[in-house]
């Protein structure tokens, strides 16, 4: 509500007072209102891929040899954590264990 007023007092749209508080937040520092640069959803989940679950989901991909969404349902019955299959496939990229499909990849915009 105090935007609002801000909004009012200045003669400015309410958009542009919360764009400009945004750029305030992320030039003091804050993590998660990073405006233009990051995504805060991705720095959350940068910051959730934990080394025991790196070391966890390694465990259960070289005791089983199956795919992400196989060991989703393997980690939350034998290990009581639930991961969720698009965090470990990201994991398993980035040990070097499974790749990325290119026919499941987005399509680049056509362009003449």
């Amino acid at each position: 509500m105090e935007q609002r007023r801000v909004s009012i007092f200045l003669k400015l749209v309410y958009p542009l007072v919360n764009r400009m508080r945004a750029r305030w937040i992320c030039s003091r520092g804050s993590r998660f209102f990073i405006y233009g640069k990051l995504d805060p959803v991705k720095v959350a989940l940068i910051i959730r891929e934990k080394d025991e679950e790196k070391k966890l989901i390694y465990d259960a991909y070289t005791k089983y040899g199956v795919n992400a969404l196989t060991l989703e349902h393997v980690i939350d019955f034998e290990y009581n954590m639930h991961i969720p299959h698009n965090r470990i496939h990201r994991v398993m990229k980035s040990l070097g264990v499974a790749r990325d499909e290119p026919r499941k990849r987005v399509r680049k915009k056509w362009v003449r």
